[in-house]
C-alpha cells in the first residue's frame, strides 16, 4: 500500500497504515476492537507482478507436493500458470484436479 519508490515518507506511512485499517474496518468491522497489540514493520512496496528470474514458473515449487502424498501447495508462489492472482486461482484448480484424480 505504499507508493511506488518509496523513498521513507512518514506521511505516505501514516497515509497508508490509515488506508489499511479504513479497508480492513469496512470488510471486518469488528476486527480492529479485537487488536491486543501491533507491530508496525515498513516494507518497501513488493510487486507480486515485477518478478525476478529466479522467481519464474521453473524455479517454483510443484503444486503436488513430491514428498507427502495427498499435500497441495496452492497460491502465487507455486507452479500455477498466469500472474500474481491468476496463479493462486489456477494452482487451486490444479490441486483440486489432481486431488480428485488421485481418489478416483
Amino acid at each position: 500500500m505504499l507508493p511506488w519508490h518509496f523513498g521513507g515518507d512518514m506521511k505516505a506511512v501514516e497515509q497508508a497504515e490509515k488506508t489499511l485499517k479504513n479497508t480492513i474496518s469496512e470488510i471486518f468491522p469488528d476486527f480492529m476492537s479485537m487488536i491486543v497489540e501491533e507491530r508496525k514493520t515498513i516494507v518497501p512496496v513488493m510487486n507480486g507482478n515485477v518478478l525476478t528470474p529466479d522467481q519464474s514458473k521453473p524455479h517454483r515449487p510443484d503444486i503436488a507436493c513430491p514428498a507427502i502424498k495427498g499435500l497441495y501447495f496452492i497460491g502465487d508462489t507455486v507452479k500455477g500458470d498466469g500472474c500474481s492472482g491468476d496463479i493462486s486461482f489456477s494452482s487451486a484448480l490444479i490441486a483440486v484436479n489432481k486431488y480428485w484424480a488421485r481418489r478416483n
